[in-house]
C-alpha cells in the first residue's frame, strides 16, 4: 500500500488524469481568485467560441468552480475522489485513453446540451455537471459500494440522488446537477447497455488519438519536471525496434516481437515498456494490462 501520509505522497497516489484535473483547477481557480485572471476567460461562451475561435473555452469550463468558497472545497473533495476511484475502476484499465475518452465524451455531450439549453451562450460553468456525471457512472459501475453523507449510509447507485435531494433542500439550483446525471445516464447507455441488449457496441474499441495522448503524456511527470523533460528529450524518437537505448544507466532492450522492459527511470515512479508499435506506455500509472513480460 503507497504512503500517503504527506501532501506530496498523496499529490502523487492520484492516478494521471485525476491529477492533472486537480492541479489545473487549482491554478485556474489561484489565479482568478488573485485577480491575476479573469474568469470570463475561462467560462463557456459559444457566441465567443464560433465567431472569435475561442476554442479553449469549451475545456477550460470544467477547470472552474468559482473562486475560494467552502462550495470549492466540496467540489474538489467530490472530484479528488470520485474521480480516483472511476479513473482506476477496471473498466478504464483496457487502454491508456480509456478514461480520457470518457471525460471527452462527457465534455462533449455537456457543451451540446449546454447550448440547446441556454442558447445562444450556453451555461458559463459545467464543472459541476462534469463532476456529477463521474459520480453517476462510477455509481453504475459499483452500484452496492457503501457511501456516506451527513452519516446516513447509502449505497453507491442512491448516492447521486441523494446529493441532488440535499441540494433541493439547501435552495440549490439543482439543473446543473441533473445535466450531468443525464450525460452520464448516456455514457453509460451506450457503453453498457447498448451492447448487452442491441449488440452494439460503438465505444468498444478507444480511439487511437486518446491513447496516444496519454501515452505522450506518460512522459511527463508534474512532480518531477526536470527528470520528465529530459526523458521527454531522450524519446523525442521512436526506438527502431531491437534497438539497444541506454535511459539514465538502464537499457532497453527490443525481444523480437514482444514487449522489452526497461530499468526504472529515476524520479518517475513507474516502468516503461517498448511495445510493437514503437510507442510508449506505463503499468503503474495508467494501470495497463500489460502482454506477458519477458
Amino acid at each position: 500500500m503507497e504512503d500517503t501520509s504527506s501532501p506530496e505522497a498523496w499529490y502523487r497516489s492520484l492516478p494521471p488524469l485525476t491529477r492533472f484535473s486537480v492541479t489545473v483547477s487549482f491554478l485556474l481557480t489561484l489565479l482568478c481568485s488573485l485577480s491575476l485572471l479573469s474568469p470570463y476567460h475561462v467560462m463557456l461562451d459559444w457566441t465567443k467560441v464560433v465567431w472569435k475561435a475561442q476554442a479553449w473555452r469549451l475545456i477550460s469550463d470544467y477547470f472552474f468552480a468559482g473562486t475560494f468558497s467552502i462550495g470549492w472545497v466540496m467540489h474538489m473533495y467530490f472530484l479528488v475522489t470520485f474521480s480516483a476511484k472511476l479513473e482506476t475502476n477496471e473498466m478504464f484499465n483496457t487502454s491508456p485513453g480509456a478514461y480520457l475518452c470518457f471525460l471527452a465524451f462527457q465534455s462533449l455531450s455537456l457543451d451540446t446540451l449546454s447550448l440547446i439549453m441556454f442558447w445562444p451562450t450556453g451555461r458559463p460553468v459545467l464543472a459541476p455537471a462534469m463532476v456529477m456525471a463521474i459520480i453517476y457512472y462510477w455509481s453504475r459501475r459499483e452500484p452496492f459500494a457503501e457511501c456516506r453523507i451527513f452519516g446516513f449510509r447509502v449505497q453507491a447507485y442512491q448516492f447521486p440522488f441523494a446529493l441532488i435531494f440535499l441540494d433541493l433542500l439547501m435552495g440549490h439550483n439543482i439543473l446543473i446537477n441533473v445535466m450531468g446525471l443525464a450525460t452520464g445516464h448516456l455514457y453509460y447507455f451506450v457503453k453498457d447497455v447498448l451492447p448487452h441488449e442491441r449488440g452494439i457496441d460503438i465505444l468498444r474499441v478507444t480511439p487511437f488519438v486518446f491513447d496516444e495522448i496519454m501515452r505522450r503524456a506518460a512522459l511527463f511527470d508534474m512532480t518531477n519536471i526536470k527528470q520528465s523533460l529530459k526523458y521527454l528529450l531522450l524519446w523525442s524518437r521512436p526506438p527502431s525496434w531491437g534497438q539497444r537505448l541506454d535511459v539514465y544507466g538502464g537499457q532497453v532492450m527490443g525481444s523480437g516481437g514482444v514487449w522489452g522492459q526497461a530499468n526504472q527511470v529515476p524520479g518517475l515512479d513507474h516502468d516503461f515498456w517498448v511495445c510493437q508499435t514503437k510507442t510508449l506506455s506505463t503499468t503503474k500509472e495508467l494501470s495497463i494490462r500489460c502482454p506477458q513480460k519477458y
